[in-house]
């Protein structure tokens, strides 16, 4: 069995997609050949996509395998023979209606109809694809994310004079700014990791929040942020998933996450659950986090149980499961049409 995988062209800020699957590749087994090709040209305008679509028909195995983002690559790979991830559907909401229309058309309607299996990676991203597309629900697998084996439990003392708590993320979807309104006044320093902006960097400021902003750091460099914090903060409004849950997790430190999916599934009940859209209820689970050792000490321990459903063996297993079943697929087609 030949798997091609296919992902987008390497760029500044593309690392969470090519991350995950790079860490669930050393976990395959019984793949007898697997070819990681970048598309030649980024994803914008027309013509750059078009030669993209171009390049994975040229280039196809016996299992084509879209890793994400780059949904419309399908519109040149055999449908029988391809699988496609999707993360989450947040382009389906762009607030410009001709570009939610092209981005609902060519990243999600027609690559789904052209690919024999979908991946989603949490419950919450299918139940999406789902309402926007009317698919049936056997067509789509939940397979969640997988963390990196660089995450490692890392024992450290609670900091309970000054927490370092740490944000992964500045995107408008990741509650910055509320996150910094519920900080102020509280002891603590804030490590933000991301290309801030000027909303970002007023609210921090306004709010007499202690901070300093780390950008493009390596691999190396983020597990060393999340060793050196006390908390983990993701309050985040809409993900497809929420990989610095289970970092953080991994790394043996206590998370502060949101109370709505898919946030919740991935915490497994590991985490302390706060309103995202109130500045009280985040506030309130960081004071809680801060003086409550006993209940630090719980969400640390289930948080370790947890990560075990994200290790790149338990992943990697479901994911050859997937392949396999298309490559049966493919070859039970191959032969009803050599038999003709």
């Amino acid at each position: 069995m030949n798997v091609v995988q296919f992902t987008r062209k390497p760029g500044v800020g593309h690392y969470s997609i090519e991350g995950t699957f790079s860490a669930m590749r050393s976990g395959l087994r019984g793949v007898t050949s697997l070819r990681v090709l970048s598309c030649p040209f980024t994803s914008q305008g027309v013509l750059a996509r078009i030669r993209n679509i171009d390049f994975a028909r040229a280039n196809q195995g016996d299992v084509n395998h879209i890793l994400g983002d780059v949904h419309y690559l399908a519109l040149g790979t055999r449908k029988e023979s391809t699988i496609l991830t999707i993360h989450d559907c947040g382009f389906a909401y762009h607030r410009s209606a001709i570009r939610r229309l092209l981005l609902r058309l060519f990243w999600l309607h027609l690559p789904v109809r052209r690919v024999s299996k979908i991946i989603a990676i949490s419950e919450k991203t299918k139940e999406e694809i789902l309402s926007l597309t009317r698919l049936a629900p056997e067509k789509i697998v939940v397979i969640p994310d997988c963390i990196d084996d660089a995450f490692v439990e890392t024992p450290k003392e609670f900091n309970i004079v000054r927490p370092k708590i740490l944000q992964i993320g500045t995107r408008p979807n990741k509650n910055i700014v509320r996150l910094a309104a519920a900080l102020r006044g509280l002891s603590c320093e804030l490590h933000i990791v991301g290309r801030t902006t000027p909303e970002i960097e007023n609210a921090v400021k306004e709010n007499g929040v202690p901070h300093r902003i780390s950008v493009g750091l390596s691999q190396e460099e983020l597990v060393k942020a999340y060793a050196e914090c006390d908390i983990v903060a993701f309050a985040s409004i809409y993900e497809g998933f929420g990989m610095p849950i289970v970092e953080g997790q991994a790394t043996g430190r206590v998370v502060l996450t949101s109370d709505i999916e898919p946030m919740k599934w991935v915490a497994g009940g590991a985490a302390m659950l706060v309103d995202p859209f109130s500045v009280d209820s985040i506030r309130g689970g960081i004071e809680r986090l801060c003086r409550d050792g006993a209940l630090r000490r719980q969400l640390v321990e289930r948080g370790r149980e947890n990560v075990k459903r994200y290790r790149t063996e338990v992943i990697a297993k479901l994911y050859l499961e997937v392949y396999e079943s298309v490559f049966a697929e493919v070859q039970m087609l191959s032969g009803k049409r050599g038999s003709l």
